[in-house]
């Protein structure tokens, strides 16, 4: 074989035609429908094309932006609030196994909002306006395929079990080891980590004392007196090694940290 890939064959358990039904593909735009509290009598799967709102259950209040998923479950009561601009569609469906199929997933109640599901977007947005020959199978298609990409999210959180001060702890490593490396950014760290960047911020913030950016200066600040003091006196030298790109905004973090320019403190070790 000459892509090396071997042969995958995988076992699909048997589920009957009518157990899980799409009754509607919608694309709301009446805030008056969704901002009022309600219940429903289907399961309804949502996912938010654009801007930000609060999506209140009698369990919990979720925000929810641009690329999340969440999921409306019979005789609970909800409403929606627009924050800005919310877009969002969703998809009603029923079946004597709809429950059971979210259960087997890990979605429940309590787990019914996922962050940054971008991935399946893109079949949102392109199939809203599909005639009636295909809007149905399109739609049972999207439905399975945000279900897919939700198990994955809870089957990964399960496989890890790793709590948030784990990560915590993940991250300032990672930053501790890393820190000299000019490329290096928070978008890389949190792919070279398989975490969402936005996640591993707020993660960071909750369980320490700064912002990753400013744990970040304060290693490589820090770093820069080691440096100067073992006479090392060029200021774009200084910078790189420490892992800044620009000597400039490494002197202006600098005095922000330590209180005065490199310069200074490059005249001060001499004297």
């Amino acid at each position: 074989m000459e892509n090396n890939v071997s042969n995958i064959c995988n076992f699909v358990k048997e589920i009957k035609k009518n157990d899980v039904q799409v009754i509607n593909y919608v694309y709301e735009t009446d805030e008056k429908v969704y901002l009022a509290w309600r219940y429903s009598t289907y399961c309804r799967l949502h996912y938010v094309i654009g801007g930000k709102g609060i999506f209140k259950s009698n369990y919990n209040s979720y925000n929810i932006e641009k690329g999340d998923v969440f999921i409306e479950f019979p005789a609970q009561h909800y409403c929606i609030e627009n924050v800005e601009n919310l877009e969002f569609a969703y998809l009603s469906f029923i079946g004597t196994s709809a429950i059971d199929v979210m259960d087997n997933l890990g979605i429940t109640v309590h787990n019914c909002v996922y962050k940054n599901v971008e991935k399946i977007g893109g079949i949102w947005v392109d199939n809203l306006r599909l005639n009636e020959g295909l809007i149905s199978l399109a739609s049972e298609g999207i439905l399975f395929l945000t279900l897919t990409e939700i198990g994955k999210i809870n089957n990964a959180h399960k496989a890890k079990n790793i709590s948030e001060k784990d990560i915590y702890n993940k991250v300032k490593k990672h930053i501790d080891d890393n820190f000299t490396r000019v490329d290096f950014s928070l978008n890389k760290m949190a792919s070279e980590l398989s975490y969402n960047p936005k996640y591993l911020s707020r993660v960071f913030v909750k369980n320490g004392e700064s912002t990753i950016s400013e744990y970040l200066n304060s290693l490589r600040v820090k770093y820069a007196y080691a440096l100067i003091k073992r006479n090392i006196s060029s200021i774009k030298d200084i910078s790189y090694m420490c892992g800044f790109q620009d000597p400039l905004y490494f002197s202006k973090v600098y005095k922000k940290t330590i209180g005065e320019p490199p310069t200074q403190t490059i005249k001060d070790l001499k004297k």
